[in-house]
C-alpha cells in the first residue's frame, strides 16, 4: 500500500514538473544536501499521503556499551623485593624474565649487625639462665625467711628482663630470615637470604652486586600475569546499568580475537571528567599487562531516546529524519543512531530532536520530493 501511495506521489510531482520549462542542464550537477532546504507540500499533496508525526520518547532497549581500557595485574600477583634492614647486596643471580618460586633465594645481604644481634641473643640466654637460678635460690631462702621479699622480687625482675630481651632479639632475627634456634656460639652468620615473596617472573632489577641497600630500596619486581584484570572507564550516566557479574567481551586494538570476562568490581568514585571505573576479570593467556582493549557490554533495559525505524531515511551514506516545521513544511535533520530493536532505533544525537514533531510515516515520500527539487 505504501509503494502505491509513493508511486502516485512521485507521478503527481513528475507531472507537475513537466508543465514547467526545463531548466538548463549542468555538466557537473551538485549533490543534494537534505538539511539545507524546506520541503513544501500543498494541501492536495498532503491528502495523498499518510504523514504521521511523534516526539522522541524513552524506550527500554537492550543496548551495547563500548568502553576502552587496559589490562593490569592483580594486586596479590605483583610484589617488590626489598630488605627489612640495611646491607650490602651479594650473590644476586636473578635475571629479568626469569621465573621464580615463592621462597626461592634471589640474592644475599651482608651486614655485621646480623652478628651483633646473634651475639646479643646468646648473651641474653646466658644471663637468663643465671637470673633464673638466682631467682629460684632467693625464693627458696625466702621460705625460711633468710631472704626478704624485696630480694626475691628483684631476682624475678632480672630474670623477666632477660626473657624479654631473648624474645625481642628472636623476633628481629626471625624477621630477617635467621632461625633463633639455629644460633649458637659456633654458628653465627653475617648474611641473610633475599627470597621471592611470590611466584612469578622477574620484571625489573634495580640493583647490582655490591650495592649497599636500605629498606626503602626496591631490589627487583616480581609479577604473575597468569590472571589479569581489565580496567575500563565508564561515563557516569551508564554506571546505573552495570552490575557485578555482567559478561564482558573485549578485543585488542590490533587483533580480532575475542576475550571473555566479567565485571568483578565497580568503582563509583568519579574523576573530574565524570568517569567512573569498572574492574573486570579476564581469562586469556594471550593478554599481557598494559594491553589496551575495547570492551562491549550488553545493557538490558536501558532507557534511551528512540523512534520507529521506518521514520529514518538513508541518503548518500547518511541517515535523516524529517521534522515538521508547519502544516505543509518539513525539514531533514541528520541523525546518528546505534541500537535497533523491535523496529525501534536509538537516536544518539537526541538533544537536536527533543520536543519536535518527527515524521514517522511516509518519510520516503518526503525524500523523493526533496530529491525532485534538487533535480529541478
Amino acid at each position: 500500500m505504501k509503494q502505491i501511495i509513493l508511486y502516485t506521489f512521485i507521478g503527481f510531482f513528475l507531472a507537475a514538473c513537466s508543465e514547467k520549462a526545463a531548466p538548463e542542464q549542468s555538466n557537473t550537477p551538485e549533490k543534494a544536501v537534505l538539511n539545507e532546504q524546506i520541503v513544501h507540500l500543498t494541501d492536495e499533496q498532503l491528502n495523498h499521503l499518510d504523514i504521521q508525526t511523534a516526539e522522541l520518547q524513552l524506550h527500554p532497549l537492550a543496548t551495547t556499551l563500548q568502553l576502552n581500557g587496559k589490562t593490569t595485574i592483580l594486586p596479590e600477583n605483583e610484589s617488590v623485593v626489598s630488605s627489612l634492614i640495611d646491607g650490602q647486596l651479594t650473590g644476586n643471580k636473578a635475571i629479568e624474565g626469569m621465573y621464580v618460586r615463592k621462597g626461592q633465594v634471589l640474592a644475599w645481604l651482608e651486614n655485621t649487625q646480623f652478628i651483633d644481634w646473634q651475639e646479643q641473643l646468646l648473651i641474653a640466654r646466658a644471663k637468663y639462665t643465671m637470673a633464673k637460678a638466682e631467682w629460684e635460690r632467693q625464693t627458696e631462702l625466702n621460705q625460711t625467711k633468710s631472704a626478704s621479699d624485696k630480694v626475691v622480687q628483684q631476682a624475678k625482675y632480672a630474670m623477666q628482663e632477660q626473657a624479654i630481651m631473648i624474645q625481642t632479639l628472636s623476633n628481629k632475627l626471625q624477621m630477617i630470615g635467621i632461625r633463633p634456634s639455629s644460633v649458637s656460639a659456633n654458628k653465627l652468620t653475617k648474611r641473610i637470604a633475599v627470597t621471592a615473596p611470590i611466584s612469578g617472573y622477574v620484571r625489573q632489577i634495580s640493583t647490582v652486586n655490591g650495592t649497599y641497600v636500605s629498606p626503602s630500596d626496591v631490589l627487583m619486581t616480581i609479577s604473575d600475569a597468569s590472571s589479569l584484570l581489565l580496567k575500563l572507564k565508564v561515563y557516569q550516566d551508564d554506571m546505573p546499568y552495570l552490575s557485578v557479574g555482567q559478561s564482558v567481551k573485549a578485543k585488542a586494538n590490533t587483533g580480532n580475537q575475542e576475550i571473555k570476562g566479567s565485571i568483578k568490581y565497580i568503582n563509583t568514585a568519579l574523576n573530574e571528567e565524570g568517569f567512573g571505573e569498572i574492574i573486570c576479570s579476564i581469562h586469556d593467556k594471550s593478554t599481557i599487562p598494559g594491553m589496551y582493549l575495547t570492551a562491549l557490554i550488553e545493557l538490558n533495559g536501558k532507557e534511551v531516546y528512540a523512534i520507529p525505524s521506518e521514520a529514518i531515511v538513508d541518503f548518500e551514506g547518511k541517515r535523516f529524519v524529517y521534522v515538521k516545521k508547519s502544516k505543509n513544511e518539513f525539514k531533514a535533520v541528520e541523525i546518528t543512531s546505534s541500537v535497533e530493536e523491535n523496529k525501534m532505533t536509538e537516536i544518539s544525537n537526541f538533544k537536536d530532536l527533543l520536543n519536535k514533531p518527527i515524521v514517522i510515516k511516509d518519510s520516503y515520500a518526503l525524500l523523493m520530493k526533496e530529491k525532485n527539487l534538487e533535480e529541478e
